[in-house]
């Protein structure tokens, strides 16, 4: 049986952990993107607070997409490209429906045609 080479089983182990993290770390993000709002809503807090807060998320965004993209990256392994890829598209919706929150064309209830 041959041997798999290390590059293999690290893209195999970003592409599960990734698959794994993903759908936490996007919970995550719309329970900040909440919070974030509630603090861009109130004028008395400091721009220096929301910028702080807004890169919060931005920063929750990119660490969903990280561990995913590492597999994307790899050689040989396709399987866990493809379970990356599922990730990634996931990660895709999930940042679309975001957006249309945050414009006011989607909600808890759907999207809505403007």
């Amino acid at each position: 049986m041959a041997k798999k080479r290390p590059s293999v089983r690290a893209a195999w182990v970003f592409a599960i952990v990734g698959f794994v993290t993903t759908p936490l770390l996007l919970f995550f993000e719309v329970t900040s993107l909440f919070l974030v709002a509630m603090i861009l809503y109130e004028s008395s807090n400091p721009v220096i607070v929301k910028v702080l807060f807004v890169i919060g998320v931005i920063g929750i965004a990119a660490l969903a997409l990280l561990l995913p993209l590492f597999a994307v990256f790899s050689e040989k392994a396709i399987g866990a490209r493809v379970i990356a890829a599922i990730s990634i598209a996931g990660w895709l919706v999930a940042q679309l429906y975001y957006l249309g929150m945050a414009t006011g064309l989607c909600s808890f209830q759907g999207c809505f045609p403007a």
